[in-house]
């Protein structure tokens, strides 16, 4: 019997393999297409190839050979916002990590893109980012797409072989909400989700005879997991409908007979022929209506996993030459589920193979109740994300920074230029990132800066600090712990009153700790300590009267 640890090692290898080789034929709809990027007329693995960046008129990228696309760095920004004690960040994934991975992004989706737009803005949280969709695209209660599915693998690696899947399932449906809607992308990841867990525990793929109650599963843990999470049950299923105009139950019971239907066509497919090929012609996944829809790109992830499950690269090669289909987002999927049955040595080339080595071992380590490595956010109530792409890094003496990362830097010296150029960069963490940089960088000043972004759950951390010649960010580093939130006054010497608390507390979703921390710093105030704590609790005590009156 293979050991967790393998198991979830080389499940991330094979997910961020197969995102690799499915990234070199995204959206290619025929053979010249892939023949232009790579050389080759069929992939046969991964090596250095060619792309646009930024449509027909971008620049031209030349990709290394096991370069991975944003599956796996949204993948990667998930095990970051992962705490020790297994505790998903969900702001901090919401309002950093996302606006963060939007300066280098590779291969995102439409829906994904509009959803961290909306992000950015201070207003927005992340159980609240009822976006409308740009030029024409679907808005945030039609958005079904497979963004979500393809990033949660890390909570189902992260849980400990005794935990009910009824946890797992509410990070999943958390990390979903940040940025999809639909019931298509909610169920499509918590079905991956489920495939996964199985295979974890059985070191099996699991029988198509299954398939049915998986989904059925799938969709009721949508359900519950939105019902019973006190961040979302209220204020976000009335939004939603309100703006969908329709009832949000009904809406996945009709997401739930499609899946059944996609099965049968699947199943019909096996029993026929057992060609990959034509089972996703039968359900129609070329369609750019549905290819990329994440309830059908987890049944075909498990439909290739099934196909050749002791054939792990002959999979993902079959899946990342069917072109026309979403090829990235379904190998590294069906890479995930294949990687926990295949748990031998990995030798193929992968970009970054050791931080991927190293976040999969952290999330062991976290099931396993050990203490690990953790890492450092800056807080949340003095964080403000870049804008754009060009806004993400900043010149620091002769060192480059990337708020809310770390330190980066750069295989060829960064000079003033006429235009914006694209420089492929190295974060300290070890994760590879290609940046867009403007003519000429601005400058910070250095106060306390640190070199490493992940800090001992051991060892104290203390408060660093930079100046900013350019006053769209905040640098303030100091660790956010969204169970120990820790309240940063606006400024050195001005006194915290209880309007100023009330609205922080508001911004922070009335989070509990956060009020309570509010409080302990109200209560300090030697002049007005009654005062503002009476004022403060009265506050927040009609906001959530009347809170509870709206939503119920």
């Amino acid at each position: 019997m293979k050991s967790y640890r393998s198991q979830v090692e080389a499940s991330a290898l094979w997910a961020a393999y197969g995102d690799a080789l499915g990234f070199m034929t995204e959206l290619a709809d025929e053979e010249k297409g892939v023949r232009w990027r790579t050389g080759v007329n069929k992939i046969e693995r991964t090596q250095a190839w060619r792309r646009k960046i930024g449509g027909f008129n971008g620049t031209l990228i030349n990709f290394p050979a096991g370069s991975y696309s944003d599956d796996t760095q949204l993948r990667l920004a998930t095990c970051r916002a992962i705490s020790s004690d297994g505790f998903f960040d969900v702001e901090a994934f919401a309002k950093i990590e996302l606006p963060v991975w939007s300066c280098y992004a590779l291969g995102a989706g439409r829906g994904t893109k509009d959803a961290v737009s909306n992000l950015v803005k201070k207003n927005v949280r992340w159980n609240a980012n009822f976006f409308k969709g740009s030029k024409g695209a679907r808005s945030y209660t039609e958005s079904g797409g497979n963004g979500a599915a393809m990033r949660i693998q890390p909570h189902v690696w992260g849980a400990t072989n005794k935990a009910p899947f009824s946890e797992i399932a509410k990070q999943v449906v958390r990390n979903s909400i940040v940025t999809h809607g639909h019931p298509h992308a909610i169920i499509g990841a918590l079905f991956h989700a489920l495939c996964l867990h199985e295979t974890l525990l059985k070191a099996d793929i699991p029988d198509p005879r299954i398939w049915e109650q998986l989904i059925e599963d799938a969709s009721q843990y949508c359900l519950d997991s939105i019902l019973e999470d006190q961040d979302i049950a209220s204020a976000w299923i009335y939004e939603w409908e309100k703006r969908a105009e329709k009832p949000f139950q009904r809406e996945v019971e009709i997401a739930l007979a499609e899946c059944k239907e996609i099965i049968r066509l699947v199943k019909k497919g096996i029993a026929e022929s057992n060609s990959y090929e034509k089972i996703v012609a039968n359900v129609g996944a070329a369609d750019p209506l549905k290819r990329g829809m994440g309830t059908l790109t987890a049944i075909l992830a498990l439909v290739i996993a099934h196909l050749k499950k002791d054939e792990p690269l002959q999979a993902l090669l079959t899946t990342a030459n069917c072109l026309r289909t979403d090829t990235d987002t379904i190998a590294t999927m069906a890479g995930a589920l294949l990687g926990a049955v295949n748990a031998d040595s990995f030798s193929l080339e992968i970009q970054d193979q050791s931080l991927i080595r190293e976040e999969a071992n952290k999330l062991v380590d976290i099931s396993e109740g050990k203490k690990t490595r953790k890492f450092q956010y800056p807080s949340l109530l003095t964080w403000q994300p870049p804008i754009r792409i060009i806004d993400a890094v900043f010149k620091m003496g002769d060192a480059y920074l990337m708020p809310g990362l770390g330190l980066v830097s750069f295989d060829e010296k960064i000079s003033p230029s006429n235009t914006n150029t694209w420089h492929w960069g190295k974060l300290t963490m070890g994760q590879t990132v290609l940046l867009k940089l403007p003519n000429e960088l601005p400058e910070i000043e250095e106060i306390d800066v640190p070199l490493r972004p992940y800090v001992n759950t051991t060892a104290e951390t203390g408060r660093k600090q930079m100046k900013s010649s350019n006053p769209q960010f905040s640098l303030l580093s100091e660790p956010h712990y969204s169970s120990k939130q820790k309240i940063v006054n606006p400024t050195k010497d001005e006194v915290l009153d209880a309007n100023a608390a009330f609205n922080l507390a508001r911004e922070s979703g009335f989070n509990a700790n956060v009020i309570g921390e509010l409080l302990i710093q109200l209560s300090s105030n030697k002049n007005f300590a009654t005062e503002s704590s009476a004022s403060f609790a009265a506050l927040i005590s009609k906001a959530l009267i009347e809170r509870k009156k709206k939503y119920g």
